[in-house]
């Protein structure tokens, strides 16, 4: 909300006062000082053309408060909030047909808080969650058609929680657990049509445990366990009407030992 407020301030200014106010030009640009504050001045600057190109406060020489940036033609470009000289608050930026482009909010030059980023349709591509520069939340892509493309949890900069990837049509492809970073706990992917294709459990990147595969019509194909990324035991394998038609047995290393065909 506040973001919309701004841009709507924005636009809703199209003058400046320019009363008791000293004026220095230095090639394209005026600096307008306040009577009243000595250490406080208007910076104006413009394109050579004469059009307005940029406006903001100057507090001891650094910028503060809202900054405003502007196209030839006149369309406002960005609207961004400083403390001195740090952005500080929320930035706007916008394309020449007046569509937002991206939205982010700053504390202290630092991303903190919420990120957003459009297409030239005016669709969601991004939106992320910060903390003091880190990412620290959820954060979710989009196709130009508004799909979702990824879904996934930060904590400080890390993945965290399930993090998800989707094919083109939206349909989720895979999904992830991680701990502070690592892969590690549940994995799914799946057929474009929803049904599970592999499942099992990640240990700091590599499978571990019990893993189960299927075909697209959700019929079990394969089990069987890993150890730190290496099949180990007896393996399974079944046709398309469950009948088992073949094992495999592996040493702790995953070396195939011994190999059972059953039915063919």
């Amino acid at each position: 909300m506040k973001a919309q407020g701004l841009l709507l301030l924005a636009l809703s200014l199209s003058t400046i006062s320019l009363l008791n106010a000293q004026i220095v030009l230095e090639y394209d640009t005026v600096r307008q000082r306040d009577p009243h504050q000595v250490n406080r001045e208007l910076m104006t600057l413009y394109f050579p053309s004469g059009r307005l190109y940029r406006t903001g406060v100057l507090l001891d020489g650094k910028k503060t408060g809202v900054w405003r940036t502007y196209y030839e033609n006149g369309v406002l470009n960005s609207l961004e909030e400083f403390h001195q000289d740090m952005p500080h608050g929320v930035s706007l930026f916008i394309e020449p047909n007046g569509t937002l482009r991206r939205e982010v909010s700053y504390r202290y030059g630092q991303l903190h808080g919420l990120l957003r980023e459009y297409g030239r349709n005016g669709r969601l591509l991004k939106e992320e969650h910060y903390r003091e520069g880190q990412l620290h939340g959820r954060r979710m892509l989009f196709s130009e058609d508004g799909k979702v493309q990824e879904e996934g949890f930060f904590k400080h900069g890390l993945r965290d929680s399930i993090n998800r990837w989707a094919y083109p049509s939206g349909a989720v492809y895979v999904e992830y657990t991680y701990v502070q970073g690592n892969i590690t706990g549940p994995f799914r992917k799946f057929f474009e049509n929803g049904k599970v294709q592999e499942e099992g459990f990640y240990v700091d990147g590599l499978e571990d445990g019990s893993w189960r595969y299927f075909d697209e019509a959700g019929r079990l194909t394969a089990s069987g366990n890993f150890v730190r990324g290496k099949k180990t035991g007896l393996w399974k394998y079944f046709n398309a009407d469950g009948e088992l038609i073949r094992t495999e047995t592996y040493d702790a290393t995953g070396k195939l030992l011994k190999q059972n065909i059953i039915k063919k």
